[in-house]
């Protein structure tokens, strides 16, 4: 009999049940692998959780300020350790476009942005003073423009966006081209358009006749136009041919001159190379000019300068004073050399007439910029008062120490009361008229709470404020009014008297008194039946019923005239009807008043010149306004600010006085000038 292998049942177990070995302890989930599983779980973890926790770890160390990102930015973060500086920029035309552009470039070594960008503009448009709002109250919701119909090329009085254009630059520069940037309606950024010749003709009104004419450009002028100036006017009419060509040079210097520090800057470990830092993170308007060799220009009268020139009083007042005024609202007499060449350089540059250079282009590039700056944009937001953060609720830096703010306190434009907002910024930018006696008023000497200033010292811009009207008609102008054969150029400028005020003490004729405070007349463009839309302007028909004098098949044209005045209103009615010959002519009638349209722009001594910096995390754009007026300079000063800005940053300097430590409020007055 074989022998059998027992049964398992009959051995007798060397170990106990709960002890004997099973199939599992041979696989990785055993109980022979429990050390290998632990260690496993252990590094898991660690891989996942262990650089938050030493994220936080170094938060802590590094200030309790890190870089967590806010949300509102699309959740981009910062270094550990650096936080994000908020500025506040106030106004959103090239100055405060070009500040926030300027900041925007700049990013840590992750690329995310170094300041955090909030723009507040009352307007519904970016784009600045040319940005008109018709009717504001009747629809003052901030996603919805309050006017539709009438561009910034319709406002110009001569070219925005040149070849030589610095913000045409810049636009180019971000990979814009004519093809990539349009308004919707296909009249984008157009080189094509912009390399035109935008002419037009010019006429020179004396109260009875057009006593002469040029074109603009003014290289464009013909022969016969160039031989009865000289046959008129002699000598004056070359001597004055280039006053107007430095125009963009000086522009360009400013840019240089503001820039140099900031291409100098390199971050520095030694004490006597961060002094000289500080040096230049001050950077003052003063030392621009002074770099620019402008401030002999700027102190110098512009009557001065032309009779040096030898350049006659009939030219001047017939001529040269009409072509002023229409740039800058002010009379030969009233402006220094530098703003003389500023003007003359607008004049004589092409116009915008007849939508040659692409309607909308201006506005859509200044969008396009200020969308490519990644700013938070409050359109419709009426900055009504600012004042510096009470001590307490002052936040630290990430390297711990406490950073001084303003709070801007806005309301919605446009409603009476509505509900008010106060924010905090670390750095705040005046990009807008402003009335600068009333802030340092409240934070300058004897008040405890600024740097002290020279009680001599005068800071403040005034503006001189111009009504816009725009007339849509469906003829043209009476030649017979203006003593001229047909056809009337395309734009008629009013000559001044050799007399000045004795005009006062004579009786006015009735075509003297209609145009009195009436500056220029131009036609801007034409428009056709088809696509007119009266309600699209927002404007009144000058029947008073609604869709009167309107035929879908006519073509009506747009006249723009600069004024004193409204023309608007019930008195002014015979004075439209009486320049077109036609009382059915007027289709419609809207007058704009722009109260900060044009800064005053007096000779200047250098101590009489604003400061770009006005206070500890407060800087002004605005104090180029006493020194010229122009987008091209606007956007000028508003990289040079940013740059200031930057490097105060790189460097940690807290400029502008120790007393800075109480708050206080700063209310705008209504107007910030007359």
């Amino acid at each position: 009999m074989p022998l059998l292998s027992p049964d398992p049942t009959q051995l007798t177990p060397l170990l106990p049940n709960n002890a004997q070995p099973t199939l599992s302890a041979r696989t990785w989930w055993g109980r022979n692998w429990r050390p290998i599983r632990f260690f496993c779980a252990i590094a898991l973890v660690c891989w996942l959780v262990g650089p938050w926790i030493w994220g936080v770890v170094v938060w802590v160390l590094e200030g309790g300020r890190g870089g967590w990102g806010d949300g509102r930015h699309g959740g981009q973060g910062h270094e550990i350790g650096k936080s994000r500086v908020s500025v506040g920029i106030v106004g959103a035309g090239p100055a405060g476009i070009a500040t926030a552009l300027a900041l925007s470039e700049h990013k840590d070594s992750v690329g995310n942005p170094l300041f955090s960008i909030t723009i507040f503009e009352q307007k519904s448009a970016v784009g600045g003073r040319m940005v008109l709002d018709f009717d504001q109250n009747q629809n003052p919701h901030p996603s919805t423009p309050f006017w539709h119909g009438l561009e910034i090329e319709d406002i110009a009085t001569s070219e925005l966006l040149p070849a030589a254009s610095i913000i045409r630059a810049r636009f180019e520069e971000l990979g814009n081209t004519a093809e990539k940037v349009s308004n919707g309606n296909g009249n984008g950024f157009k080189k094509s358009a912009s390399e035109r010749q935008g002419k037009s003709s010019v006429g020179f009104f004396n109260g009875k006749e057009i006593i002469a004419q040029t074109t603009r450009p003014g290289h464009s002028i013909s022969w016969s136009e160039w031989f009865a100036l000289v046959f008129r006017y002699g000598s004056s009419v070359w001597k004055a041919k280039h006053l107007g060509d430095e125009t963009d040079k000086m522009v360009a210097e400013i840019l240089k001159a503001g820039s140099l520090p900031q291409n100098q800057h390199r971050p520095s470990h030694f004490p006597h190379q961060r002094a000289n830092r500080k040096q230049q993170t001050n950077l003052t308007l003063h030392s621009v000019l002074a770099t620019t060799q402008l401030s002999g220009l700027i102190s110098q009268s512009a009557e001065d300068f032309l009779a040096e020139k030898g350049i006659s009083s009939a030219y001047i007042n017939e001529i040269l004073n009409p072509q002023i005024w229409r740039q800058i609202a002010q009379d030969v007499n009233e402006i220094s050399e530098v703003a003389l060449h500023s003007a003359l350089g607008k004049e004589y540059a092409r116009s915008i007439g007849n939508g040659l250079y692409g309607v909308g282009s201006f506005g859509t590039v200044m969008k396009s910029l200020a969308g490519r700056s990644g700013a938070d944009i409050r359109l419709g937001r009426e900055v009504i008062g600012m004042r510096r953060e009470v001590i307490g609720m002052r936040r630290r830096r990430g390297d711990g120490e406490i950073r001084g703010g303003w709070e801007i306190e806005s309301k919605n434009a446009g409603r009476l009361g509505g509900e008010m907002s106060v924010e905090s910024f670390d750095q705040v930018v005046i990009a807008a008229p402003w009335n600068i006696s009333a802030l340092l008023a409240a934070f300058g000497p004897g008040s405890g709470r600024g740097p002290e200033r020279d009680n001599d010292q005068k800071n403040e811009v005034f503006y001189r404020r111009v009504y816009v009207t725009f007339i849509v008609s469906n003829d043209i102008l009476d030649a017979k009014y203006f003593g001229f054969s047909s056809p009337l150029p395309d734009e008629i400028l009013f000559t001044t008297k050799e007399d000045g005020n004795k005009n006062n003490n004579r009786r006015l004729c009735q075509k003297e008194r209609d145009l009195k405070g009436i500056h220029e007349i131009s036609h801007v463009r034409r428009m056709y039946g088809p696509d007119f839309d009266l309600q699209a302007f927002h404007m009144v028909p000058e029947s008073g019923v609604e869709g009167e004098n309107i035929s879908t098949d006519a073509v009506y044209h747009l006249y723009r005239i600069l004024s004193d005045h409204p023309l608007d209103t019930r008195p002014s009615a015979d004075f439209l009807k009486r320049i077109f010959g036609n009382g059915g002519a007027v289709v419609a009638v809207k007058s704009v008043l722009v109260r900060d349209a044009y800064p005053l722009l007096w000779p200047r001594s250098e101590r009489e010149v604003g400061e770009l910096r006005i206070a500890e995390g407060l800087s002004w754009t605005g104090a180029v306004d006493g020194v010229g007026s122009g987008i091209e300079l606007a956007w000028v000063v508003g990289e040079v600010v940013a740059g200031c800005l930057e490097r105060e940053m790189h460097e940690g300097i807290e400029g502008g006085g120790a007393g800075w430590r109480n708050g206080g409020d700063v209310v705008r007055p209504v107007h910030g000038g007359s």
